[in-house]
């Protein structure tokens, strides 16, 4: 087998893939040929109008030393019942001109959520105007962003105030909060430099909404519908362990197991890894409060928080001793994203890498940062 990475795995907010095991009765060995054929796919369609999808790796993956950040309008402001791309046109240029290059887009309006509920979050972590607007919780439209620095936050959060007073501030997403459950957001672009990856329907051209990518310097770029939707989009943690716990299971069956979620997975770690964590990642163990734990401890604080956890980084790495092959130390590797209180009562999230032995259904913790 070739190694491979697959940054992101979505049957999260997107079903096709258990629309396509359902409707054929899959098993686990067709169900990883169907992901892994995929993904080769999203690859070569990606190389083609190139782009590399290993590059990818920033706006797909959660990252400790980013951030990610939901810009909310009033839409009542805007007087157009296509009031999505009037908002459009004023976050995309923003996006184009002062945030980052790599960077997954996604919008729609705040759903399903009482609107006290709404009122009481934003009360609590809206970064910008006050008092803000008390519209009905439907009438709050989000533009989400991801792989931000604090400068493209911040600049972002300037530029698109200067350019429409729909806009009334931004709440952080990098943390789980109740108001992103209301956050079911569609994707409309992933950006790659000076290019921007939407889906594409056959016999159509790319962007067929009609954001205003191409306006704005960002060339638009299409891969098909469902690969689409199953590799490149990014999964926002709506905090829904059962949509989590489906999501895993094909991610575990990429990797060879038999259609099982990560939370029934026997977790363990080595004596002599856990100490190495304690040297070379002393300061993450400490954030967490898991520095002072013998292993069952340690492993029995981290298997509490696996319900929930999305999955990231599923790869096959050839073994080596050396320099030399050793295909017995081939392996299966995952990680898992997890959050953990801080000292300070704030929440923060850390990186679980694992190894996975799929005959056993077992996951190995390997790191912790």
């Amino acid at each position: 087998m070739e190694p491979f990475t697959i940054h992101s795995l979505n049957n999260y907010t997107n079903v096709g893939l258990t629309s396509l095991v359902e409707a054929f009765e899959l098993g686990p060995r067709a169900v990883r040929a169907l992901i892994l054929g995929g993904y080769l796919s999203v690859e070569s369609q990606l190389a083609a109008v190139g782009i590399k999808y290993a590059s990818l790796k920033g706006a797909l993956v959660p990252n400790n030393r980013r951030y990610e950040a939901a810009f909310f309008f009033d839409s009542t402001r805007i007087d157009s019942d296509f009031y999505g791309l009037e908002i459009a046109d004023h976050w995309v240029p923003a996006v184009a001109q002062v945030g980052p290059t790599t960077t997954a887009l996604s919008v729609g309006d705040i759903v399903n959520l009482p609107s006290g509920l709404v009122w009481e979050q934003l009360d609590k972590y809206l970064v910008g105007q006050r008092p803000f607007p008390r519209v009905p919780s439907q009438h709050y439209f989000v533009a989400h962003v991801t792989n931000l620095s604090k400068g493209h936050r911040e600049k972002l959060h300037v530029a698109i105030g200067a350019s429409t007073d729909a806009y009334i501030g931004y709440v952080d997403t990098t943390t789980w909060k109740p108001i992103m459950t209301g956050m079911l957001l569609p994707q409309v672009g992933l950006r790659s430099g000076d290019k921007v990856i939407t889906t594409q329907i056959e016999g159509e051209a790319p962007n067929l909404a009609g954001y205003p990518f191409a306006s704005s310097g960002l060339v638009p770029v299409g891969v098909d519908d469902l690969n689409y939707g199953t590799y490149l989009d990014y999964r926002l943690d709506n905090g829904i362990p059962q949509w989590a716990a489906q999501d895993s299971v094909f991610a575990l069956t990429a990797l060879g197991g038999d259609q099982q979620p990560v939370s029934t997975s026997g977790l363990t770690i080595d004596d002599s890894r856990l100490e190495y964590l304690r040297e070379d990642h002393k300061s993450s163990l400490s954030g967490a409060g898991l520095d002072g734990l013998d292993p069952g401890g340690f492993v029995a604080e981290v298997q509490k928080k696996l319900a929930r956890g999305l999955v990231y980084n599923l790869r096959f790495i050839h073994g080596t001793r050396g320099d030399v092959p050793a295909p017995e130390n081939d392996a299966m590797m995952y990680s898992i994203q997890v959050a953990f209180p801080s000292s300070d009562g704030s929440i923060r999230r850390y990186q679980v890498g694992l190894k996975y032995k799929a005959d056993t259904h077992a996951s190995e913790i390997t790191t912790f940062y």
